[in-house]
């Protein structure tokens, strides 16, 4: 999927405009299921996210976003409660509840596969505002019958070309590897063009093993394992 995060931090270039960075605190409800009686408004649907365009199978496969909550502290700072259902034409295989502190108004829910699969069951959400310099939250679902869950979350952002981002770099979708990955400005010139500092972390093994999700860290939680200098333009031609 690395191609995929680079068209889209290529497009953030393309249309990035100045502007202020306002982040997004992440906090996430234990329960897959929340009762309407919390709620003194009915459910609103907030978005629809198809994982295949294709008109005559897209609604096989399919996510339904409900706002349920929306209020503001007295600091004006919004706070959301999302519900997701991932369904497979009118059957709900699998509910999901968040709750997002610090939303932005105009922010919205984009979703795709991972590893280039049309059938894969690792299904990517992301929330935030569509610009430069804000930040995305991040969602890592596994979709099947019987063993659906949320597997991994992560933040993410992207600011004229620099930023930082996360994504699946091999295997299959019951045994596969993950990885961070970062691109920031370097204090020197090379050739008159900017050089960056391109680093990796938490590469981590996601293994779906007696009937249970296992995440091994194969190199130390939020440290730099790899790093390289390189310019900004031989980055985004070398990949």
């Amino acid at each position: 999927m690395k191609n995929v995060t680079l068209i889209f931090t290529l497009l953030l270039i393309i249309g990035c405009k100045k502007e202020n960075k306002n982040q997004l605190d992440l906090g996430m409800d234990n329960s897959d299921k929340v009762s309407s009686s919390r709620f003194d408004k009915k459910p609103v649907l907030e978005d629809t996210i198809f994982f295949v365009y294709d008109e005559k199978s897209k609604w096989n496969d399919f996510a339904l976003v409900y706002l349920l909550d929306k209020k503001y502290t007295k600091d004006s700072v919004c706070e959301a409660t999302f519900k997701i259902d991932f369904k497979s034409n009118t059957k709900i295989n699998y509910s999901k509840t968040f709750k997002i502190n610090g939303v932005n108004e105009g922010s919205e829910w984009f979703g795709e596969l991972e590893l280039d699969s049309i059938a894969s069951p690792l299904k990517r959400l992301s929330f935030g505002y569509p610009a430069c310099g804000y930040l995305q939250n991040n969602f890592l679902f596994y979709i099947d019958k019987n063993n659906s869950n949320l597997i991994h979350q992560w933040d993410s952002s992207s600011d004229s070309g620099w930023g930082y981002w996360a994504e699946v770099v091999s295997g299959k979708p019951e045994d596969f590897y993950f990885r961070s990955e970062s691109f920031s400005p370097f204090d020197e010139t090379v050739n008159d063009d900017e050089l960056g500092l391109n680093e990796f972390s938490d590469s981590i093994h996601f293994k779906f093993e007696n009937n249970k999700w296992n995440t091994i860290y194969e190199t130390p939680k939020g440290k730099v394992y790899r790093s390289k200098k390189i310019s900004f333009t031989k980055f985004y031609k070398n990949n």
